[in-house]
């Protein structure tokens, strides 16, 4: 399990010697899929203007043409070019901080091909954590699944923190998928919510786990309820999540003297 985190003062460098620019991208990288944003700062607070289109990849050239697209379709309404990105990655992508080491010569082929300035990075499933804490007023307690074509991702939100993840492969079974993931977890009381995304429309997966019989297999107290995201949600998190250590950053603040929506702050390096 990653925890978030973000250390920007390495990636900035100086910011007295020159003022940063308000606008700033996000890109959101998934298993097969790419989403984007363009975000901007206004009194203090990140807020996002625009969201790129959704595109997909299979290897480093698809990656990169997939991203250029989805950014030419956040920024298309802007005369300016900015390039300081915040990046959301999965979890199994990250690891003590940083940009795991097989997917390092990804990312930073990405940076350099594309001319980003990477000012910081976090996990998907945190930032949405995270997000969902600020638009709730309260911090949430369930499970999050991230519905990959490939695999899931099962992390278990406790008080609006990741508390632990696994990964299984897809099968024809959805909900056994999952159940397989949340038994390895091995959580003797789980969250009676499940929180699906991915890049999709999610009505089928939904049903599947709505019609799952939980509390027959796993430790549930009730039937969970389940409810699937809207596809921006996440790249909007991660937006967000990030622009507000950004933001802490750029004015010189600490967690205490920031909006009161900010994410704490830990001394973890982040990028490559």
């Amino acid at each position: 399990m990653t925890t978030f985190a973000m250390n920007l003062v390495n990636l900035f460098g100086n910011n007295t010697k020159t003022k940063e620019p308000d606008l700033f991208l996000a890109i959101e990288i998934h298993e097969s899929l790419i989403k984007t944003a363009l975000w901007e700062v206004v009194e203090g607070i990140p807020s996002v203007i625009k969201v790129g289109s959704f595109e997909s990849w299979e290897d480093e050239d698809s990656l990169i043409n997939g991203v250029d697209a989805s950014l030419e379709q956040a920024v298309k309404d802007i005369d300016s070019e900015p390039r300081k990105v915040i990046f959301g990655l999965p979890d199994s992508w990250i690891n003590d901080g940083k940009v795991h080491p097989s997917k390092t010569k990804l990312i930073s082929r990405l940076v350099k091909e594309l001319g980003l300035d990477p000012i910081g990075m976090v996990p998907i499933n945190s930032a949405i954590a995270h997000y969902m804490k600020n638009l709730e007023g309260i911090p949430p307690t369930a499970i999050l699944l991230e519905i990959y074509t490939t695999k899931v991702a099962v992390s278990i939100i406790e008080k609006g923190e990741i508390t632990s993840s696994e990964e299984t492969a897809r099968s024809d079974d959805l909900a056994q998928d999952v159940e397989e993931g949340l038994t390895v977890i091995g959580k003797e009381k789980l969250p009676a919510r499940f929180i699906l995304t991915n890049g999709g429309a999610l009505e089928e997966e939904e049903q599947r786990i709505t019609s799952h019989p939980w509390q027959e297999r796993l430790p549930f107290q009730h039937m969970p309820k389940v409810e699937a995201l809207p596809v921006d949600f996440s790249i909007r998190a991660t937006a967000l999540t990030g622009g507000t250590e950004a933001v802490q950053y750029l004015t010189g603040k600490t967690g205490e003297e920031s909006h009161e929506e900010s994410l704490p702050h830990e001394e973890t390096n982040i990028y490559v």
